[in-house]
């Protein structure tokens, strides 16, 4: 079990001085994983591109669902280079925001089982395929619009190779208009 504190990621067994001086009644409430703890160090996105871009270069790293074009690893990293250069060659630093004014973003609930035909084509088995946003959150189910970080959803890929060592492609399709909060 992890807990986020201060953009820190710290395991359950790194409060073991917390718990020593919460009081008895609290103490209860805190539970330890069977699983060992996750070495979570926080790293950029950037970090994580440029380490699987040394692991897995020749790899397909992104598969278009239409047209079946991918781009490798180590295309992507170049690809965000180049894009990273461009920016800054333009004048953006370092806390700007930049923005994009798409024209038009279509989403639509009919592409959802686009997902399940591409994992069957690539014999990906259907198991492998996990859903993290959009869903219901709340006593009642209501949509409450949890907010999910770029690290939120790293730590989960952390937590889940403890879990189960990937040994074959997992399909993931963001939104790629805003990364997550990255």
């Amino acid at each position: 079990m992890l807990l986020r504190c201060r953009h820190q990621v710290l395991s359950v067994r790194g409060f073991a001085s917390a718990a020593k001086t919460t009081p008895p009644s609290h103490q209860q409430r805190i539970y330890k994983s069977a699983y060992p703890p996750i070495p979570a160090t926080p790293v950029t996105t950037w970090q994580l591109v440029q380490q699987a871009a040394k692991i897995f270069a020749d790899a397909p790293a992104l598969i278009c669902g239409i047209s079946h074009k991918h781009v490798t690893y180590r295309e992507f990293e170049d690809t965000v280079l180049q894009v990273a250069t461009s920016l800054s060659e333009r004048g953006v630093a370092k806390g700007d925001a930049s923005l994009y004014l798409a024209k038009f973003v279509v989403t639509h609930d009919s592409v959802e089982n686009a997902a399940t035909d591409a994992a069957k084509s690539e014999s990906i088995p259907t198991d492998h395929i996990f859903s993290v946003g959009s869903s219901p959150s709340g006593i009642q189910s209501f949509r409450h619009g949890v907010r999910l970080s770029f690290w939120n959803l790293a730590v989960n890929a952390l937590q889940w190779q403890t879990i189960d060592k990937f040994t074959s492609p997992a399909l993931a399709m963001l939104p790629y208009n805003h990364i997550y909060g990255t």
